[in-house]
């Protein structure tokens, strides 16, 4: 499985800005279903390490994390680009 198709169905889940449950991030996208709970945990410590997500506090053992707003806004960003970048090749083809 490829890294960035890991960091990219992370950053789709959470690109709503709402806090996420780490069983739902692991559901939600394809990519992560491939994961163990603990690998996906690592991952997203990692993330919060580097400011990319932030971790909620843990009630009842149950992690929670959503997106840091400035990652939210760039990711969007390069999502719109992807699809501007696509749109263009069909309309070239």
């Amino acid at each position: 499985m490829q890294k960035m198709m890991v960091l990219d169905g992370i950053l789709e889940v959470l690109a709503d800005g709402e806090w996420h449950h780490l069983t739902e991030i692991s559901a939600k996208a394809k990519p992560l279903r491939e994961l163990s709970i603990t690998d996906l945990e690592t991952i997203l410590y990692t993330l919060s390490e580097y400011d990319f997500v932030e971790i909620g506090e843990e009630p009842h053992f149950v992690l929670e994390t959503r997106i840091n707003p400035i990652v939210r806004d760039f990711w969007k960003k390069i999502k719109w680009i992807e699809r501007k970048e696509e749109n263009e090749k069909v309309m070239n083809f």
